[in-house]
């Protein structure tokens, strides 16, 4: 498995980001987590998420230096919000019955996502489906999953959710 580059074609490419754009990269924004606890008590006295926003770029010595912008922050916040407070990935099995039904055949709310854990999942899932494998599995792209998936049912059809 190697590559061999025989061609560069200029036009097929594009410019990279300049330096003082990098802080708005997805793979370069973060918020922390004493950012959002900052966000939630400040909310509390009635403070608003762009007023913080703006204390933490003026902390900060401006937006390049704050590693986030203000809808980062606010979905954050409403992640922290919303999703469950354990931290616990839940996992829903669902499937199209002979009626074209969406069915739910099962859940897991899992301890972590490592391919054992997913593993003993589906393992549990095949035993209540009595060795019965999908014909096709959609998942996010969790490398641990994709593993398992592969490991215990090879010939069912893998494509990632959108």
């Amino acid at each position: 498995m190697m590559w061999v580059v025989r061609e560069f074609v200029i036009e097929h490419t594009h410019n990279l980001s300049p330096p003082n754009h990098i802080q708005f990269l997805r793979s370069h924004r973060s918020v922390k987590d004493s950012e959002i606890a900052q966000l939630q008590s400040w909310q509390i006295v009635g403070v608003k998420t762009a007023q913080v926003m703006d204390h933490l770029v003026d902390q900060s010595g401006g937006y390049s230096n704050v590693g986030h912008t203000k809808k980062d922050l606010q979905n954050s916040l409403d992640s922290v919000r919303r999703t469950n407070v354990y931290r616990r990935p839940l996992v829903m099995l669902v499937g199209i019955n002979h009626h074209h039904s969406t069915v739910i055949f099962g859940f897991g709310l899992l301890g972590d996502e490592t391919m054992d854990t997913y593993t003993w999942l589906l393992q549990t899932f095949l035993v209540a489906k009595h060795g019965k494998k999908p014909k096709s599995v959609v998942t996010d792209g969790d490398k641990a999953m994709h593993k398992a998936i592969k490991t215990l049912m090879p010939e069912s059809v893998r494509r990632l959710c959108c």
